[in-house]
């Protein structure tokens, strides 16, 4: 299927590279794979589409530096995965990866603030999302395969592009449920879980790659990378696991 529009611009973008010191870089067999938010120095927080048919012997998580290339990172194993036991393909789209031996905490890598639970952002909240995912579009449009534990879904439609070796960033608005539902159509969401945001015209977005990385306001962990139609096409929104609704969670199983 050939892409015919003109947005061909970048994607996790904002002109320059960015310090982010919660985040991480999940590798799977050493090759970046998904992002991650660091939320004590051996639990992190990502998207369970990136750890369910993944052999967690293969994973790790990079951390404390902005270049995937930097030699002065930080590199832990992952040692134990909870995926949320209701994840189904698109919702309750949320995990922690316990690492071992625990991160050492520096100025480049500490971790994020995560929110009370049941706070909810408004329409026309400014949030922050951050990764190292694709950061321009191709000309062609194929259907990414979400691997689930029930088998390869065809559920994330992605504009091919290329990938960054450095963190980037795009400030992003949150939209209401109904506006999200609209431009999803016919793809409905579970706006308990999911949090929803878009850039008017489009042109900045998540995209593969940036799955499982963060969503910020305020210096808080308000959301998940997650999924969406596309990246970045003008009407659409993107969609983030939403953190709030999953503060119990973390805390019964993480203890933070």
């Amino acid at each position: 299927m050939t892409y015919t529009g003109d947005q061909r611009i970048s994607l996790i973008l904002s002109g320059l590279s960015v310090t982010t010191e919660a985040e991480l870089s999940m590798l799977n067999k050493g090759s970046h794979h998904c992002g991650a938010a660091l939320i004590s120095p051996v639990w992190i927080l990502s998207a369970a589409h990136c750890v369910a048919a993944h052999d967690k012997r293969k994973l790790s998580l990079l951390g404390g530096v902005t270049s995937l290339w930097d030699s002065s990172a930080q590199v832990r194993q992952i040692v134990e995965v909870v995926k949320h036991d209701m994840f189904d393909k698109l919702d309750y789209d949320i995990a922690l990866l316990k690492v071992y031996p625990p991160f050492q905490l520096n100025e480049n890598i500490y971790p994020i603030r995560l929110p009370e639970a049941g706070v909810e952002l408004g329409e026309g909240a400014t949030v922050t999302v951050t990764g190292w995912g694709a950061t321009s579009l191709a000309n062609t449009l194929v259907v990414l395969s979400q691997t689930a534990e029930d088998g390869e879904i065809e559920v994330r439609i992605s504009e091919n592009g290329s990938a960054t070796s450095n963190l980037r960033r795009v400030d992003l608005t949150v939209i209401t449920p109904q506006q999200c539902e609209e431009s999803l159509s016919p793809i409905g969401i579970h706006e308990e879980t999911m949090l929803c945001t878009w850039f008017p015209g489009g042109g900045k977005d998540a995209c593969q790659g940036d799955s499982g990385g963060p969503l910020v306001h305020d210096n808080v962990l308000v959301g998940v990378v997650s999924w969406g139609i596309g990246c970045a096409r003008a009407g659409n929104a993107g969609v983030f696991t939403k953190v709030s609704h999953f503060r119990d969670w973390i805390f019964h199983y993480s203890g933070v």
